[in-house]
């Protein structure tokens, strides 16, 4: 795992490759972090509580280098939307 350093405090944080992040409703966030060359992480967590409602590894078309594919995009898009709609049925 890649750390920066800030020179005026010791610790160490982890770098994380954000290749999107997204919000639903002013209530969700949904972010795909990089985990390897070709897969990322996508997550979908409940702004006010922290309650993670997805965590899934998906592919990144092309390694997303330059940012996401388009295609990737709307598949992350619409596992979003799925996962939010089925907790809001549910409460």
């Amino acid at each position: 795992m890649t750390h920066y350093t800030n020179t005026d405090n010791p610790i160490d944080f982890p770098k994380v490759d954000v290749i999107w992040e997204s919000r639903l409703d002013k209530k969700y966030s949904c972010s795909v972090t990089r985990i390897n060359k070709r897969g990322g992480n996508l997550r979908v967590v409940e702004i006010g509580t922290g309650r993670e409602l997805l965590n899934q590894d998906v592919g990144l078309m092309y390694g997303a280098q330059f940012g996401p594919d388009v295609e990737d995009v709307a598949k992350w898009q619409e596992s979003c939307v799925a996962v939010v709609d089925r907790d809001q049925k549910s409460l």
